[in-house]
């Protein structure tokens, strides 16, 4: 049976025998503290990879990617203008898009909100609204019916209920004077949707037809188009080179305008905290050096013995890496399937801490998510085990060259 022999001694030595319990004890520290380090860093990366998922999908999924408006005031021809720009490359779909920040008033509360009027039936192609609309349907925002769709966060904070009639106020200018002049319609609740932060709270939709009524815009036109790209990073580019295609007086505008700062914010967290969590793989490999050193100080008759036997210098070197690779491999490994398991389950566990402690962890309204998100990627995993594999590679070499400089001489005179 073939067996190396550098590779046998490896192992051996890191077995526990009765006689080097504490060098046993020591071997598994630093196996675990390695372990722990790669299954910290593989659940946060996972934990900030879910929330950069939750924004892209549940506020970009609301919000428009990007909008078309003109340069001379509504578009007329918004039906033909939306079939084709359907055609360019990048644009998934297109829909009519009305809105204006508002006032709503209800048993003398107000609110500021943004009033989105769409189509409900171009709408589901656009966004995912739909997923969210808990009570009420898209068929009863009809033209003309003044028919109102809220989240439900805002109708709990109003006392807002099914059939209510609240008053909606905007801004107006008119024609004769400069001034500033309130502009005021009353609305019908006939609708809530869930919402789980402060931009999905202050979102509420009517029909785009009503939204021309109290903007004063003519019927069969629409402020503006929303648009659905297919990469959402590239939404400017997209936006940019449809413009270009069109050479008609209008000018788009893509969500990273207001929404940019908040996903660079979230990939700069990412790679901070990465790079800091990093460091306790870095110690967990200076344990390891820790580990090697003092195995090799235990070892030096062996190492005397088998250098008297004609072994080289690079056999005994490659006895302490196979052991100090033994050790951050098995490591690794058992870091890799906690991490995993973790990171699968980390709102469960979350969940459980919050009802046995009775402290919500996570604020909806800070971390746009009322749940612990996660979101396992493969590059992030390889990058995590190269990176450590790499760290005990290093950590291996150093305590492995000076077992090799051990002169059998000076051992036998210790003796």
């Amino acid at each position: 049976m073939f067996r190396p022999i550098a590779l046998f001694l490896g192992y051996r030595y890191i077995k526990a025998k009765r006689t080097h319990q504490f060098m046993s004890l020591i071997s598994r520290l630093s196996m675990w503290g390695l372990s722990l380090g790669v299954a910290i860093l593989i659940i946060v990366m996972s934990v900030m990879n879910g929330f950069d998922q939750q924004l892209k999908t549940r506020i970009l999924g609301r919000i428009p990617h990007a909008i078309l408006q003109s340069k001379t005031g509504s578009i007329s021809n918004w039906p033909q203008l939306t079939r084709q720009l359907q055609t360019f490359p990048g644009i998934i779909s297109a829909a009519p898009l009305t809105r204006a920040q508002c006032l709503m008033s209800f048993n003398e509360q107000v609110s500021a909100i943004w009033l989105n009027g769409i189509d409900p039936n171009l709408e589901p192609t656009v966004s995912i609204l739909g997923d969210y609309l808990k009570v009420g349907t898209w068929q009863d925002l009809k033209p003309g019916s003044f028919n109102l769709l809220i989240s439900n966060v805002l109708a709990e904070q109003l006392d807002i209920r099914l059939g209510d009639k609240i008053t909606i106020t905007r801004p107006s200018v008119e024609i004769d004077s400069s001034d500033l002049l309130p502009a005021i319609t009353e609305f019908t609740v006939i609708g809530f949707l869930e919402a789980h932060n402060v931009i999905e709270e202050s979102l509420a939709y009517i029909h785009w037809q009503d939204a021309n009524t109290i903007l004063n815009l003519p019927l069969e036109n629409t402020q503006s188009i929303r648009l659905k790209v297919n990469d959402l990073f590239q939404a400017a580019t997209i936006a940019n080179q449809a413009i270009q295609t069109l050479k008609a007086p209008y000018q788009m505008t893509d969500w990273s305008k207001n929404y940019g700062q908040l996903f660079s914010a979230v990939r700069m967290e990412k790679m901070i905290v990465g790079l800091l969590l990093s460091f306790l793989i870095a110690m967990s490999a200076f344990n390891l050096i820790c580990t090697l050193a003092m195995s090799i100080h235990d070892k030096r008759s062996d190492i005397a013995i088998l250098k008297t036997m004609g072994c080289s210098s690079f056999f005994i070197m490659c006895i302490f890496i196979t052991q100090g690779m033994m050790i951050g491999v098995i490591g690794i490994f058992f870091g890799l399937i906690l991490g995993l398991l973790g990171a699968y389950y980390i709102d469960t566990i979350v969940s459980t801490i919050q009802n046995i402690i009775g402290i919500q962890v996570i604020d909806p309204s800070l971390y746009y998510s009322d749940f612990l998100p996660s979101d396992i990627q493969c590059q992030d995993i390889y990058i995590i085990l190269l990176i450590s594999l790499a760290l005990c590679s290093l950590a291996t070499l150093y305590p492995a060259w000076r077992a090799s400089r051990i002169s059998p001489a000076d051992v036998l005179k210790e003796v």
